[in-house]
């Protein structure tokens, strides 16, 4: 038997290898750097984003350095839950959407009214009255990139900004008014790296 690594016995007892560390994983990690992960998307369902993409926008968001101290992980999660986007302590998950089904017949119209500066800029193609949004794999991508994960950076700062680094004390309307704020002075830049 040919083996790479022959498991020495002393005294009966199997002996450990070299590799004593733990794999570093999303939720335990120290955190002395900023990890992706993308996990396998379910079946059914396909990532909009990419590590390469995320590692680009990160390149042109503003302040990054100092709206994500404190952020351990980057997740891209294989399933998509209700928000496009989560974020935990240390944590942001963008999710997976339906794989070639970027319409949602059932959109809510105050979403889509609160959204639909972005939406229109990104050029999704939506109905208020209608209620109605279509978005195509590549503006699909463009949304969670310069909306929802500056959303979501917009929560994770909010919580780290308290004291007990545990709650979100501005909520939704401070993580909205973030990504809003951010918006203007991200898509130019934006435009030049994903569209040249």
């Amino acid at each position: 038997m040919n083996r790479k690594v022959t498991p020495k016995v002393k005294n009966g007892l199997v002996q450990k290898k070299n590799n004593h560390s733990k794999t570093k994983g999303a939720y335990n990690h120290d955190g002395s750097e900023l990890l992706i992960f993308k996990y396998k998307a379910l079946k059914n369902y396909s990532h909009v984003v990419s590590v390469s993409d995320l590692h680009k926008f990160i390149s042109i968001f503003p302040d990054f350095k100092k709206y994500s101290e404190g952020l351990h992980s980057i997740i891209l999660d294989g399933s998509f839950h209700s928000p496009m986007g989560l974020c935990e302590i240390g944590v942001i998950s963008l999710m997976a959407w339906e794989k070639d089904s970027f319409d949602d017949p059932d959109s809510c119209p105050d979403w889509l009214e609160e959204h639909k500066d972005v939406l229109t800029t990104l050029g999704v193609e939506f109905s208020i009255e209608n209620k109605y949004s279509y978005f195509t794999k590549k503006t699909a991508r463009d949304f969670m990139l310069i909306h929802v994960f500056v959303h979501e950076i917009g929560h994770h700062y909010d919580r780290w900004c308290t004291y007990s680094k545990n709650s979100f004390p501005g909520g939704e309307p401070f993580a909205e008014n973030f990504a809003n704020n951010l918006f203007d002075e991200i898509w130019p830049k934006y435009q030049d790296i994903f569209y040249k």
